[in-house]
């Protein structure tokens, strides 16, 4: 038998990969996935790790994971470190449950692939409830890199992205960099605006942008149209989130505008969700200073004190200040101990 000359196995396999391409971009799936099996079949180390990478998407789209999983494995034996091919496990990994593992290879591939769009967003989701900063991080490269035709999918990323910048900014606040954090509350309020005029109609878009314009704009010291969108929330008890954040920066644009009955009320609602938050006292405590009814301000500031945790000691600290102004007002109090107290209190 006469081999065939390699030249003409290097063009089998190149027709099979222009084949698998050409099946990929019209979606004809099944067709794809055959002709790049031919190819690695004949000679997988001609095979490029973008179409390795190809071949894997398509069990994604199938919905293979097994099958899948286990061409990955065969995959990385020869090219243990392309992104192309370790995008997709981690995809993989994701929607087998294995979100922690899909996490680790995810950000093996964004530091070499910044544009692998689909695991900055799978980053992004999962640490959305554990670190604003890598949130931040994944959903800018994210929105960066996604292609236009899927923006219709930016809800959820842009709901996300948002909230990690207002938590961003309120860390930044707590360590007295107010400039920095008024960019946070500018960029929150963005990412929500932008929602609401593109993708306002889509599910659970308005309730949660609004929840985070009532925040943005009462940290940005937007206090009408902060009180425009919390109000809106408020009154319909199903829009309110479950951390009763709508009735804190209600309260809070209130008192700014120097309505204190409506905030004193905003921050009693706020309390009866939050009991045991010391922010909500120190709210309610603020309107009676603002009233100058200095002994239930002091009084507030108390229960306050009571709820601070260890760690929070920016809070403490602007507590204390409280604490002593309060006590150098209180009536017919001996002057010279209420400054006492009060020095006490500002140093501690």
């Amino acid at each position: 038998m006469i081999a065939a000359p390699a030249s003409s196995a290097f063009g089998a396999v190149e027709d099979d990969l222009r084949d698998g391409d050409r099946f990929f971009e019209n979606g004809e799936w099944s067709k794809a996935a055959s002709a790049f099996d031919r190819a690695i079949g004949k000679s997988p180390g001609q095979v490029s790790a973008q179409a390795y990478g190809k071949r894997a998407a398509i069990f994604i789209i199938l919905k293979d994971w097994k099958g899948g999983l286990a061409f990955i494995a065969r995959a990385k034996q020869r090219l243990p470190n392309a992104a192309e091919i370790l995008e997709q496990e981690a995809l993989m990994l994701w929607e087998t449950d294995r979100k922690e593992e899909a996490v680790a290879v995810a950000e093996k591939v964004v530091a070499q692939r910044p544009q692998a769009f689909t695991n900055q967003k799978l980053i992004g989701e999962w640490y959305q409830t554990r670190d604003p900063q890598k949130t931040i991080t994944a959903y800018e490269g994210y929105l960066a890199n996604r292609p236009s035709d899927l923006e219709q999918g930016d809800v959820l990323p842009r709901l996300q992205l948002g909230f990690a910048y207002l938590a961003g900014a309120r860390d930044l606040l707590a360590t007295g960099d107010e400039s920095a954090a008024q960019q946070g509350y500018a960029k929150a309020a963005a990412q929500f605006e932008t929602v609401q005029r593109k993708l306002g109609k889509r599910p659970h878009a308005q309730v949660n942008s609004d929840n985070g314009l009532c925040a943005a704009y009462t940290g940005m010291n937007r206090f009408d149209q902060a009180v425009t969108v919390c109000e809106r929330i408020v009154g319909d008890t199903r829009r309110i989130d479950a951390m009763g954040s709508a009735w804190f920066n209600l309260g809070t644009a209130y008192l700014a505008r120097k309505q204190t009955k409506k905030a004193r009320t905003a921050a009693q609602e706020f309390i009866k969700v939050r009991k045991g938050e010391a922010r909500g006292f120190r709210l309610l405590g603020d309107t009676y200073f603002a009233d100058r009814v200095w002994a239930k301000a002091l009084e507030e500031y108390l229960r306050a004190e009571k709820l601070l945790r260890p760690n929070q000691q920016n809070e403490q600290a602007a507590l204390s200040i409280r604490l002593g102004k309060t006590y150098r007002r209180l009536p017919g109090a001996n002057p010279t101990a209420s400054l006492a107290l009060a020095i006490d209190k500002l140093s501690g």
